[in-house]
């Protein structure tokens, strides 16, 4: 009696035991085979997605220190919007290579602003943010960790240590909270395909083989994605040019998008501002052109390549037209 209840204990505490480790086993499993196997592009959106998300409230919170008005670093003497770094000592030019890691705490040369992602640092000065999440975490791009004060510096140091566009504020033209529509306001989002280091027909030139030249030399589809957009597939046909496609940062299969009123959208073609402009270009005037969302002609009619240029601005009183640039 005494010894076969001992065994029969001793089997139900070495049960209880296998089932502990087990479970152990199975939380161990749980926990590390994402780090083993790596972080899958889905994850990796769902990231970029929380960035935006994050940059759209440290916007919110500027603003709301700032009379309404989003950060603005232009100037009457800023004249263009693509010289990204120009106010670093320690400007980095991603195209021809120049410009060299600084030895000590980069310094401000005190030029004018030149550059949009400029009002971008702005919030990592005024709200504490850090340059990573400036950073979509899809792309290969180093955060710019070199600058331990960023009230030292106004801007990154160069294109390829930013992944996000915003919202072209150059000229009169000021974002402020209450412009535009809230929901379909376009503000920013992954970077825009036609910036210097990916294209070579950027402003004042760009990578010669850069990722959205090879993109185009492929003869892409529009969006390569037709069973989503099925009322735009005899009519799209292939891209129409670089401002048609998808940005680089989650390889043209589409785009996380930040709206005015803080939500996020993943979306599969540029055509997403206000009355469905593209968002990488400012529109047109209409000229009694009637937009159709069904039909990608009239879209495309709303589109002017002239105005990524590196100097074109919106009207002062322009609320619905989401141009976001670098």
């Amino acid at each position: 009696m005494g010894p076969s209840s001992g065994a029969s204990r001793e089997a139900r505490i070495s049960l209880v035991e296998l089932i502990a480790v087990l479970i152990v086993a199975l939380v161990l499993v749980v926990v590390l085979l994402p780090a083993f196997f790596g972080t899958d592009g889905h994850d990796k959106r769902e990231q970029c997605q929380n960035n935006l998300r994050q940059i759209g409230k440290a916007m919110r919170i500027y603003a709301s220190d700032h009379r309404q008005v989003w950060p603005d670093l232009f100037t009457e003497e800023s004249a263009r919007w693509d010289d990204v770094g120009n106010t670093r000592t320690d400007q980095w030019d991603p195209v021809t290579g120049k410009g060299r890691p600084p030895k000590a705490e980069p310094g401000d040369n005190g030029k004018a602003v030149q550059s949009n992602t400029a009002n971008l640092w702005l919030i990592l000065a005024e709200t504490g943010f850090t340059p990573e999440f400036f950073i979509c975490p899809e792309t290969n791009q180093k955060p710019d960790v070199l600058v331990t004060d960023p009230k030292a510096v106004r801007d990154f140091r160069g294109e390829t240590f930013v992944s996000y566009s915003f919202q072209n504020v150059l000229g009169e033209y000021t974002l402020t909270s209450t412009s535009g529509r809230a929901s379909s306001m376009a503000v920013a989002a992954d970077a825009n395909p036609m910036r210097r280091d990916f294209w070579s027909g950027a402003p004042g030139g760009g990578a010669k083989d850069g990722v959205t030249d090879r993109q185009l030399a492929r003869k892409p589809q529009f969006l390569g994605q037709e069973e989503h957009i099925t009322a735009w597939n005899k009519e799209a046909g292939s891209v129409a040019g670089a401002w048609e496609l998808n940005s680089p940062n989650h390889e043209f299969k589409g785009q996380n998008v930040l709206y005015r009123d803080g939500h996020v959208m993943w979306t599969i073609h540029p055509y997403v501002g206000p009355n469905w402009d593209n968002i990488w270009l400012a529109r047109k005037p209409e000229d009694g052109w009637e937009i159709d969302e069904n039909k990608i002609g009239t879209l495309r009619h709303s589109n002017n390549p002239a105005s990524y240029n590196g100097r074109f601005t919106l009207p002062a009183d322009s609320t619905g037209d989401s141009f976001l640039v670098p």
